[in-house]
């Protein structure tokens, strides 16, 4: 053979198209753990697109909708009263004081036996004479909400009461994140 010809085993490899692999065991494997994770990874971004895709909610409505459920679980424990009268005085700590007496008087006239000691009483609104504004009312916890308008009927059998309704804090109308465009 002179120098510039190929050997037999060299005319096979090249006529068979499969070429010649030159790479260690080792590097074939870490080429094979490299194309596993190039897959994977084409799959989870596959799947957060989707996800996105299918939440359509970005960032900011998130956070609109975490405060809004943050909301909702904060009002479990209010209940709100209408209809119990205003105090006469224009002195608001005098005001204050007596709508505490007289949300415990309400809820003490019901028969859940609640301990009254521990709630926070104020009128929603402004102060205006011979207007009736609502109470909000924040118990211990929502099961005393919920105990207080289970029982709350029986104020209309009371002639004292019966003028008082009582309802659960309700959130105010939903926002534009469940509002259809």
């Amino acid at each position: 053979m002179a120098g510039n010809e190929l050997s037999i085993t060299e005319i096979r490899t090249i006529k068979s198209k499969k070429g010649v692999s030159w790479s260690c065991r080792n590097c074939n494997i870490l080429n094979s753990d490299i194309n596993d994770l190039k897959a994977a990874i084409l799959s989870l971004r596959n799947d957060l697109a989707a996800r996105e895709k299918s939440a359509g909610i970005d960032d900011k409505a998130f956070e609109e909708l975490l405060a809004e459920l943050g909301d909702r679980n904060n009002r479990k424990q209010n209940i709100i009263m209408f209809g119990v009268p205003e105090s006469d005085t224009h002195d608001a700590n005098t005001r204050r004081s007596r709508e505490l007496e007289t949300v415990q008087a309400v809820l003490k006239a019901l028969p859940s036996g609640m301990n009254t000691d521990h709630i926070e009483v104020h009128r929603i609104g402004r102060f205006v004479p011979d207007k009736r504004r609502p109470i909000k009312v924040r118990l211990s916890s929502s099961r005393e909400a919920h105990t207080v308008l289970k029982h709350a009927k029986r104020l209309r059998k009371n002639e004292q009461y019966k003028h008082i309704n009582i309802s659960l804090d309700k959130n105010p109308p939903p926002n534009r994140l469940f509002q259809k465009d």
